[in-house]
């Protein structure tokens, strides 16, 4: 079936989502959240990683979601490398937001390559899945899924009462001409659709997205699970607020990439991401010292 089947019977079940005003991308932009005014009563998660370098990074964050942020394991779905197909991700999409009720607390993450092309007559986002070739025209492929699609399942389900956190590490494209334009495209399609809940993205418009030299993870999803971890509590108080995580994530990454990559992430002074447990920081901050990244997986994946 190719992509654009696909996509018409993507249709019959596509939930629309009324856009927000649309909002300046940059450092610190704000997205209305829900954590602080709905009870959460679930914890679920769809985590993405396409290709090989890509599934390290997915099965960290998962491992992260799993064993520190207390996800069950049924309401938790990795598709890493071959299993990471247009059709699973559109199946394992359709079955998160089928599940989703008021109050959950929802993790969307995807790490690989996007692309921001003309499909069917429409310029826009589009994320490589694992059975993409790129030989192949892009309506004839099977390997695509519209940023749009996503974003509108989770907008449906945020309008709804559900706190939703989507997590974009899009990889540096062969190009780096297209993958400026993606990336400033990605940033535009999100602010327009994502009112009600809280985008994390790799790198801003302008920018690129890279693996650790030293680790071979994306050096975002890398400090992304540190900082969540307690790393980013800077004034351990034991807990971690949006602003702290913006922060330690935009410090750690520059300083990392020598100022090649730029994360964007939403700054909600106050807010709680999580509440940290005793010694939650410390253990972090001396993970976050070591260089190779086999440490983490052993805490993380078990």
């Amino acid at each position: 079936m190719n992509a654009y089947l696909n996509y018409l019977i993507f249709l019959t079940f596509l939930g629309a989502v009324v856009p927000g005003k649309a909002q300046e991308y940059g450092r610190g932009s704000k997205a209305k959240a829900t954590a602080a005014t709905t009870t959460t009563t679930h914890t679920k998660a769809l985590v993405i990683g396409t290709s090989a370098a890509a599934a390290r990074d997915a099965i960290l964050f998962s491992g992260y979601l799993e064993h520190v942020a207390q996800v069950p394991v049924e309401q938790l779905i990795t598709l890493s490398g071959k299993t990471a197909k247009a059709a699973q991700i559109y199946t394992a999409l359709k079955k998160l937001t089928d599940s989703i009720q008021e109050g959950d607390q929802v993790y969307f993450y995807f790490s690989g390559t996007s692309v921001y092309s003309d499909f069917l007559g429409t310029p826009e986002s589009l994320l490589l899945a694992a059975d993409f070739k790129a030989e192949e025209p892009l309506l004839s492929s099977t390997g695509i899924v519209r940023l749009r699609d996503i974003l509108n399942l989770l907008g449906k389900a945020s309008a709804e009462g559900a706190s939703i956190q989507c997590i974009l590490d899009t990889n540096k494209a062969d190009d780096p001409l297209v993958f400026q334009q993606t990336a400033k495209r990605n940033m535009q399609t999100i602010q327009t659709r994502t009112q009600n809940y809280t985008c994390f993205l790799a790198t801003g418009p302008e920018g690129t997205s890279y693996n650790s030299a030293s680790n071979s993870l994306g050096v975002f999803t890398h400090n992304l699970v540190l900082g969540l971890m307690g790393a980013a509590d800077t004034n351990a108080d034991d807990r971690i607020t949006y602003s702290e995580l913006d922060d330690y994530l935009y410090t750690q990454v520059q300083q990392q990439t020598g100022k090649q990559q730029q994360p964007v992430c939403p700054s909600l002074p106050g807010e709680s991401v999580r509440v940290l447990p005793p010694g939650a920081r410390a253990q972090a901050l001396k993970l976050a010292q070591q260089e190779n990244a086999k440490a983490l997986f052993k805490t993380l994946v078990h």
